[in-house]
């Protein structure tokens, strides 16, 4: 089972603004990497039907459906038996007893104010409510901005509830409850982004914020209350890092309290079974305004950073809540590799692996007493570090393998395994040349055209990793950029071009040797993509025709390797 965690954006096929909120959704939750939750589409009906097929379920699958509901389908009458065809599937989260992880849960958009016109097992939800646009504006660019506004509005609540909900699932005893936020920041710094950020998460959302200045009653102990809410309630830390953070004690006692993990059962019906470590969520905001010189704080590792500025509470929100959703999904990950066995003999943790967090994981006393040999395993979630950053790390610790939840090699043919694992690279100097068209009945199916990138992310991977280099005709990625900025819809800006750029920058390491000096001295170099020009002047390139003499002589010579 690839994914326990789902998200299907269900829209009448009539619905242009809720086919372009669509495309948010997806880029929002599924983020160019892939290290997202999977998006899916139900829209468009198979032929000779009148509603989307059913959707994809599967043992051990949690299903999050998300109706974005407008006039067109409320009009439509075949819509109103299949949503309730759903939403009969989605038990009452309020109900009471522990909520199952697994099955489905509904979290409806109501796009305008037809939506509470649709039959009670759905119109009587709270729903979460879809900016209209203002009136009167004048001009597309007005318009576009306040589409991508309204947008950037809907993700923050939908962010919310999914992250709320699926903690509870994992946690039942936060089940009704809010989920709370630590606000860790350096006084001498100011309050000013502190107490916005708290007031922002104390009156615009569902959770609970902790800001110091405020939450220690007079008299009480310091360290006493900071235990109990850095250690034990927090499930989401915001350090607000201005010029004096580093430097304060305080601070980095509260950073390190939040980053120790939490055991949490791979198998809740075992207790005597193996444990996935659990780091819940951290967010830095950049605050540093002044030419102070300050150290960077390397207990963070791998977390999210953001520049702050006033504003941009909702932003910093929403990323902190989609980081609570993502480390709870990797639990879920998690328990379900370990029932399929297909975990390493080893350590499980819930987030990529930073130097000081995986050091302090391997000074445990069961690791530290350890006088085997045998390397230690650690499994951590995603597809995996990109090669630059594994090396560093194995390179640090010698006697640890890290293995990501869905590592590339992991459905490989043995051959192809036995390559990888060894460093091989037995495609070195062949190419593949990449094509590919959006096909109409993609809806029908209940993909979207990006499905597209992940479809081609995926089987070129283990190819890279093996030495192949790709050919590619496309546009360049600045021709997108600059259409994506005058249009409202994110799917506009989307180009293979860069996506393929992003993957070999994450292979750029495959197989060389690095000195001490940083110099590449192995015979290997990392793969390359040859993008000789677009359709149609590709058309007149062949093996047996000498190319435009626009294409680059590197291009000509790997066309001339290629098999004819």
């Amino acid at each position: 089972m690839a994914n326990p965690v789902r998200i299907y954006v269900l829209h009448h096929p009539a619905s242009d603004s809720a086919r372009i909120l669509t495309n948010y959704i997806y880029d929002w939750f599924r983020l160019p990497s892939l290290e997202g939750i999977p998006v899916y589409l139900r829209s468009e009906a198979p032929p000779g039907q009148l509603i989307p097929a059913d959707l994809a379920n599967g043992e051990g699958v949690l299903n999050y459906l998300i109706p974005l509901i407008d006039a067109n389908l409320v009009r439509d009458v075949a819509w109103h038996d299949y949503l309730e065809r759903l939403a009969s599937d989605c038990p009452n989260p309020s109900a009471n007893g522990p909520t199952p992880i697994k099955g489905s849960a509904m979290f409806p958009v109501a796009m305008d104010g037809t939506a509470f016109n649709l039959p009670a097992s759905i119109g009587h939800r709270n729903f979460i409510r879809h900016p209209p646009l203002p009136e009167g504006l004048a001009s597309d660019e007005q318009k576009n901005l306040a589409i991508r506004t309204a947008a950037q509005q809907t993700l923050k609540h939908l962010t919310e509830a999914l992250a709320r909900n699926l903690n509870a699932r994992l946690f039942p005893k936060q089940a009704g409850q809010k989920l709370n936020i630590f606000i860790s920041y350096a006084r001498a710094d100011g309050t000013d982004a502190p107490k916005k950020l708290r007031d922002y998460i104390q009156g615009e959302t569902q959770c609970s914020a902790f800001l110091d200045e405020n939450d220690i009653s007079f008299g009480e102990s310091i360290g006493t209350v900071l235990e109990h809410w850095a250690g034990e309630t927090a499930r989401a830390l915001i350090v607000v890092g201005g010029d004096h953070y580093a430097d304060r004690p305080w601070c980095r006692w509260e950073i390190s309290r939040f980053l120790k993990p939490e055991p949490v059962l791979l198998d809740p019906s075992d207790e005597k079974g193996g444990y996935i470590q659990v780091y819940h969520p951290v967010l830095v905001l950049d605050t540093m305004e002044g030419h102070r010189m300050t150290r960077v704080i390397p207990e963070l590792g791998q977390v999210p950073s953001m520049r702050w500025m006033p504003g941009k509470e909702m932003l910093a929100f929403s990323v902190l809540m989609r980081e609570v959703l993502f480390g709870a999904r990797n639990v879920l990950t998690a328990r379900s590799r370990a029932q399929e066995k297909s975990l390493r003999p080893g350590a499980v943790v819930s987030r990529l692996p930073g130097p000081v967090v995986l050091q302090r994981f391997l000074n445990q006393s069961y690791y530290a007493t350890s006088k085997s040999k045998e390397p230690i395993h650690v499994n951590y979630p995603g597809n995996g570090l990109s090669l630059l950053e594994q090396r560093l790390l194995e390179d640090l610790f010698q006697n640890t393998r890290l293995t990501a939840f869905r590592d590339v090699s992991r459905h490989l043919p043995d051959q192809m395994q036995t390559a990888v694992s060894g460093n091989s690279r037995p495609l070195q100097g062949k190419a593949l040349a990449i094509s590919f068209s959006v096909c109409s009945q993609l809806g029908e199916l209940g993909y979207l055209s990006q499905h597209l990138d992940e479809a081609i992310i995926y089987l070129l991977r283990p190819l890279l990793r093996l030495g192949m280099d790709l050919v590619y005709g496309g546009l360049p990625p600045k021709l997108y950029t600059d259409r994506s900025r005058s249009a409202p819809d994110p799917s506009t800006g989307r180009n293979m071009t860069q996506t393929l750029l992003n993957l070999l920058n994450d292979e750029r390491n495959a197989g060389e040797t690095i000195n001490e000096s940083g110099e590449n001295v192995g015979p290997k170099r990392p793969p390359r993509l040859f993008n000789p020009c677009p359709w149609p002047v590709c058309d007149s390139v062949s093996p047996r025709m000498k190319p435009p003499g626009s294409i680059p002589a590197a291009f000509c010579a790997c066309w001339q390797k290629m098999p004819s």
